[in-house]
């Protein structure tokens, strides 16, 4: 199960969502386990392999512009095909907004059957970087310094997974004869970042779960640090744009650390890709983010 034998971007990144670990387990099921995803990936490669034979159709899924420039609305479409054309699932409701007293509470993601049962999930893409190495999810903050696992978390299991018992919402599916959801899940995963050179302290345990051991880790770092250390290196990157964030990549042509200098930093960061060079081109084998050299200085505890 190679992801560089799928000719596509598209296939490369559902491959990727499929595959990639779930940053939080826990106890309750809420989770979509890295243990469960697992089970799924024997069949899921089988028919991705087949899928992308034709890789018009997973094209023409995503063809919507809007949606392909959000990176989470787009990750959720390619999760829909694969629940839709590839899974053991039946997509009975996808993104519909639940209103009540005419005013909208939230959306939900999926309404799934399978052999009888009907589950409501949740799908997120998340990128955070470790602001401090003191085991708290509170440590890890986003790129854009917004957000952080730690309020997403309490977002989702405050209020997006109790949506999916709201009245409203059984209100709604009843009149589209579909049962309550047994159940409330997540499926969700990313990548964490540790400050270079900082040690890498993920949360065991907290009140929702702990954080899965064996995340893959990727680096961020201060501009004044990064040229520092990679200046006269010989070595070689790749800008991954947003919403360019999933799958790893492989790239014809790179820029050297003297070119990225002459880039400014509108946003406060990139995300880059450290490029290996690999037959007649270059493949992606780490994820960076290279900050602003005041990143996370009015970061409060």
């Amino acid at each position: 199960m190679n992801i560089w034998t799928l000719p596509t971007k598209a296939h490369r990144d559902l491959w990727w969502l499929l595959t990639s670990p779930t940053i939080i387990e826990d106890n309750t099921g809420f989770s979509f386990s890295t243990q469960e995803k697992e089970t799924l990936l024997p069949a899921a490669w089988e028919w991705i392999l087949r899928d992308a034979e034709c890789p018009t159709n997973l094209q023409g899924w995503i063809q919507n512009p809007h949606r392909q420039r959000k990176l989470g609305l787009y990750a959720e479409d390619l999760l829909h095909y694969y629940l839709q054309w590839g899974s053991p699932w039946r997509v009975r409701w996808h993104d519909v907004q639940i209103q009540e007293n005419r005013r909208s509470i939230g959306a939900i993601d999926f309404i799934l059957e399978k052999e009888g049962e009907v589950e409501h999930w949740e799908m997120t893409v998340k990128f955070y970087l470790q602001h401090k190495p003191t085991g708290q999810w509170t440590d890890w903050v986003g790129a854009d310094q917004r957000d952080s696992l730690h309020k997403k978390w309490n977002h989702f299991y405050n209020k997006q997974l109790p949506l999916g018992r709201h009245p409203a919402t059984i209100e709604r599916l009843t009149l589209d004869n579909i049962s309550t959801p047994t159940k409330s899940r997540i499926w969700h995963c990313g990548l964490l970042f540790s400050e270079w050179q900082a040690p890498c302290v993920l949360p065991i345990e907290t009140e929702f779960g702990w954080t899965n051991q064996k995340q893959p880790m990727g680096h961020w770092i201060r501009r004044k640090d990064f040229i520092q250390q990679f200046f006269s290196s010989k070595f070689q990157w790749v800008i991954r744009e947003h919403p360019n964030w999933l799958a790893p990549i492989e790239s014809a042509e790179t820029l050297s650390t003297m070119d990225l200098m002459e880039y400014d930093l509108q946003r406060g960061f990139l995300m880059l890709a450290e490029m290996s060079p690999f037959e007649q081109g270059w493949r992606e084998s780490r994820r960076w983010v290279l900050v602003n050299d005041d990143w996370g200085m009015n970061l409060t505890p």
